[in-house]
């Protein structure tokens, strides 16, 4: 045999076995890759699909609220991502028939008439979650100053919680934020008034149904007491976070609602949000940026701010924010659609 044919015939040995240690080796990465998917997945550790809970909104009785106000309220507070739907790890979603449970407007003394409630109160009985409808028009003594429409946040999140297996709660320290299982409406023990689960319950939640909370979403106005409003959300949507607005004025295609307790104008057009703006230190851009920062922080926690003795100009994801300045403080932020053209 020549030492050519010799040397061809050595080259594709080795090369034939290279391959053949090659597919072995690839072979034994995919068993080890499965069988750890499976530990994984055995210790609770592997990511579950989102969990779709399907609800009814009905009234039952004679009703006196503003049914219409009612049922975007409810589709609003079962969406936000504050609440039960861990940021977006489950989906709620609003059908006209076959839902898990039905959100109903009730009439206090439909309430009163089923064993174990009261017509004074809201109250579940199996799939109905019902809402007590002159709670809903006044809320209670006990939920102190707070404005109506986070009473009526606190409302629907307890009585779902009840549709979602949770019993009552009690406040666990004094001054802190009550459970939103707790009897908020009948007193707050302590605690402060709350009308989202605390992480505690939402990681109940999570647990029971296999998921994970989801990470939190980038918010406009983003505050603890009415959490994201961002742009592009629906009027229903943001009438459902903010309750009744103030004042409302229309010029051509937009509306400008404005709600002067809580330092919020919102701008809206057909195609949802264009502008939020705020004038209150109760609500906080993510960055932790709020009225009453001063100038220094905001250039401090915005790299690529264009600013000037006025304000400064922050461009990004297709908003821009403003940060307006007096005397060296932010007195309103504003976020707005950004013209791309």
């Amino acid at each position: 045999m020549s030492p050519g044919r010799s040397s061809i015939s050595l080259s594709a040995l080795q090369s034939s076995r290279e391959q053949r240690l090659a597919v072995r080796s690839g072979l034994l990465s995919l068993v080890l890759g499965l069988a750890l998917a499976c530990l994984l997945a055995a210790a609770g550790f592997a990511e579950a699909a989102p969990t779709t809970i399907k609800y009814e909104v009905s009234r039952a009785g004679t009703t006196k609220s503003n049914f219409d106000e009612f049922h975007y309220t409810v589709d609003a507070v079962l969406g936000d991502p504050r609440g039960w739907s861990l940021n977006g790890a489950v989906r709620f979603k609003h059908v006209s028939r076959g839902g898990q449970f039905t959100v109903r407007l009730t009439d206090p003394r439909v309430v009163g008439s089923y064993g174990g409630c009261s017509s004074y109160y809201s109250c579940r009985v199996g799939r109905d979650v019902m809402i007590n409808d002159n709670r809903w028009r006044y809320g209670t003594r006990s939920y102190g100053d707070e404005p109506l429409h986070l009473y009526r946040q606190m409302v629907v999140n307890h009585e779902v919680g009840h549709a979602l297996g949770f019993g009552h709660a009690s406040c666990g320290r004094t001054g802190s934020r009550a459970p939103v299982m707790a009897q908020q409406s009948k007193g707050l023990g302590g605690c402060q008034a709350n009308p989202w689960p605390l992480s505690s319950e939402r990681s109940a939640l999570a647990r029971r149904l296999g998921v994970r909370v989801g990470p939190t979403p980038p918010g406009i106005a983003l505050g603890e007491r009415i959490g994201p409003i961002e742009l592009g959300h629906s009027r229903q949507e943001v009438l459902g976070r903010l309750g009744a607005p103030t004042s409302e004025r229309r010029s051509g295609e937009y509306s400008l609602l404005e709600w002067k307790d809580e330092g919020i104008r919102v701008l809206l057009a057909d195609e949802g949000v264009t502008a939020v703006s705020t004038s209150s230190e109760a609500y906080r851009t993510p960055n932790q940026l709020r009225v009453g920062s001063t100038k220094d922080q905001v250039r401090y926690r915005l790299a690529d701010e264009s600013c000037d003795a006025t304000s400064c100009v922050v461009a990004g994801s297709g908003a821009l924010t403003t940060f307006f300045f007096e005397a060296g403080e932010v007195v309103k932020i504003r976020v707005e659609v950004q013209d791309t053209g």
